[in-house]
Order: C-alpha cells, then sequence, then structure tokens
C-alpha cells in the first residue's frame, strides 16, 4: 500500500516533493516485482497520476480538505485503512508516521530532509510553534516505528542519523533512493533543450527563508548592468512580504506556473538561479541542463553530491563568486551543457531508485 493522499498540488509546500512521490508510485506500479498494490490518494492527484491496471486507487478526500482533515488521516485513519485493506507493506511517501499509534504492518517512509531541524535552529520565528512541533514529532515517530527509511540523497541520510543519534534513538535500517529524471517523465516532456534561446534569466523564488531570494535580487541587481545588460528577469515563484521587484522593465514576475507554461519558460531561458542553503536534493539545477539552460545554484553539501562538479556553483556568501558563476553560466556552449545533461541523466534514473526501494523492502519488511 503506498499512500499519497495527504498531498496534491493545490496544497502542497513543495511540489518537489509532490513530483518525487507520484514519480516513484509511477515506477513501483511499472515493477513486476510488485504483485498488489493499492494507493491512497485523492480526487485532485488521482487524475494526474496515469498509473497502470494493477494498480487499485482509494481516493480520500480527508487528508487535503482541512487541516484537521490532515492531522486525523495523519494521526488515526492512515493506520486504519492500512488494516482494514490488510496491507503487506504501507509506504508513507511523505514520511511522517503516527506519533501515538504503533504500524499495524511493516512500514517504509521516505524522508526527503531534516528541514524541520533547520527552521528549529535558524529560524525558529518562520513557522507556528504547532506546525514545528507537529512536523518534528512526526519525522522523530518514523525513526522509531518506521521498518525502513528511504531518503533522496546521502546527505539526507547523514541528517537523519545525526538527528537520530542526538535523540538517542536506533534508528532502522536507511536507504539513499535518490530520484530520477526520466526525460518520459509527464512532469518534464514539456522541457526543449533544443529550443531557441531569448537570453533571459530565471530566479526560482520563494518566501521561505532559507531559499535566500531577498539576497538573490540583491545579487542579481549588482551586476544586471555590467554583465546582465538587457537580459529580462523572470522571477518565478511567490515573493517574501517584504521584497518587492525592481520597476525597470526588466523584471517579470510569475507566483505560480503549471507543468506546461514553466517548462516553456524554462526551455527559452539562458540561465536559471536557484538560491537555497538547504536542500533534502535540489531538483532545479539538473532540471535545468534538461531545458538545455545553464543552472547557477548554492554550492552546499546536497548541490555538490548531485551536480558532480556540472554546473556553475558559488558561495551564498559572495556576491563575486556569484557574478563570476554568472558570467560562466551565460558563455556556457551547448556542447558542454549537453554533455552534462547527459551525464546526470545517466546518474539520477527512476529505475535506479526503484530498485533501491525494491530491495529494501525485500530485505526489511
Amino acid at each position: 500500500m503506498y499512500s499519497i493522499a495527504d498531498q496534491d498540488f493545490e496544497h502542497t509546500k513543495s511540489v518537489g516533493i509532490l513530483n518525487v512521490s507520484v514519480n516513484l508510485l509511477r515506477q513501483i506500479a511499472d515493477d513486476p516485482a510488485v504483485e498488489r498494490l493499492t494507493v491512497f490518494s485523492n480526487p485532485g492527484i488521482s487524475r494526474a497520476m496515469q498509473l497502470g491496471d494493477r494498480a487499485v486507487v482509494v481516493d480520500h478526500r480527508q487528508p487535503v480538505a482541512s487541516r484537521a482533515g490532515r492531522i486525523y488521516w495523519d494521526q488515526s485513519r492512515i493506520y486504519s485503512r492500512a488494516r482494514h485493506k490488510k496491507a503487506d507493506v504501507l509506504m508513507i511517501a511523505k514520511g511522517y508516521s503516527p506519533i501515538l499509534r504503533k504500524p499495524p504492518c511493516p512500514t517504509a517512509v521516505i524522508l526527503y530532509d531534516a528541514m524541520h531541524d533547520h527552521y528549529r535552529k535558524h529560524y525558529p520565528d518562520a513557522v507556528s510553534t504547532f506546525e514545528n512541533r507537529y512536523f518534528t514529532a512526526g519525522w522523530n515517530a518514523s525513526l522509531r516505528h518506521a521498518s525502513v527509511i528511504f531518503t533522496i540523497s546521502d546527505f539526507t541520510t547523514s541528517e537523519v542519523h545525526r538527528i537520530a543519534g542526538e535523540l538517542g534513538i536506533t534508528p532502522p535500517p536507511v536507504y539513499t533512493m535518490g530520484i530520477g529524471f526520466d526525460a518520459t517523465d509527464p512532469q518534464l516532456t514539456h522541457l526543449n533543450p533544443d529550443a531557441e534561446k531569448d537570453g533571459s534569466v530565471i530566479l526560482l523564488a520563494s518566501p521561505w527563508p532559507h531559499k535566500q531570494t531577498v539576497r538573490a535580487v540583491e545579487y542579481i541587481r549588482r551586476i544586471q548592468r555590467d554583465i546582465l545588460g538587457d537580459r529580462t528577469i523572470h522571477v518565478v515563484g511567490r515573493l517574501p512580504e517584504s521584497l518587492r521587484l525592481p520597476d525597470d522593465g526588466s523584471w517579470v514576475a510569475h507566483p505560480r506556473l503549471d507543468n506546461p507554461s514553466y517548462a516553456r519558460l524554462l526551455s527559452s531561458a539562458s540561465a536559471v538561479v536557484f538560491f537555497s542553503e538547504y536542500e533534502g536534493f535540489g531538483m532545479p539545477p539538473v532540471e535545468t541542463l534538461m531545458a538545455g539552460a545553464a543552472p547557477v545554484y548554492a554550492d552546499i553539501p546536497v548541490t555538490r553530491e548531485v551536480m558532480v562538479g556540472r554546473g556553475f556553483p558559488f558561495s551564498l556568501r559572495s556576491p563575486e563568486g556569484f557574478a563570476t558563476a554568472m558570467e560562466g553560466a551565460l558563455s556556457a556552449s551547448p556542447v558542454q551543457l549537453g554533455a552534462w545533461r547527459d551525464a546526470l541523466l545517466d546518474r539520477h534514473t527512476w529505475d535506479r531508485a526503484c530498485g533501491v526501494v525494491r530491495d529494501g523492502l525485500c530485505r526489511h519488511t
């Protein structure tokens, strides 16, 4: 049994986590080793999943209808439904386990990052006390009760072991499954690396403080005249409330785009800027190369792991380093970008991720 009922596009805070959850589910549904698959879903996401005939999808409106419905699903209903359906294994795609109840069957969870811990240490006032404590307790419950944990990077695996050690918990086996960037992925099929480039630059923005959007706008403004010239700067994502973009006509805001619209914008850009001080994986730099653009991204442990030297990293504390990275990105050749794209597509595959999940489930559930 695979639960994705608590996620949908309208309510998610992380489109990346949603895409990983759905794409791994597609791969599991196609795996001949899976004899029977029941999917706990909701109507908003079921329409977009495109699963094969072997998957039985059971919709639950409750988890995304309200906060109370989400809490009830998280803490009680998910285990009750698994028991009722006589699950052999329950896989919780967004890996927060019920806090007070023990699982009725072997469980597997996916932990994407330890963002709750990062915010507790660095931005304690950025989220409500209830929300921080709630998700921290669910994350820690997975350390205590899951049969096996899967993560999306070695960095996140190290975070699981670090926090478990701090809590005095012996965690279950932890496997790094990674994620994939299959060019046939419905989320990515609109990307066109051969599209004509218009010279524009995309900044991926967010109101969340770890995304460093205020600093990103400041760094771009410093180089706008000498390096960017009259290039259009597309800002994709919501802005922090206190931030106003320059009104010189070069900046265009896109608070939220659907996948086809974003893919078209990405395929026409020359460079994409990704400012973030903490990630569980960091998908945008890889997606940027898939679109034939040059990724300019923060040099943090997980992007070093994922990108293995490809693209144009910079230190978040160095405006000079950012300027150098942007100059390199805007002069990068299509041949170089294509070689990087092919190498990363070979490195990050859903087939490999599903294989890790299959092996982990066979060993520990």
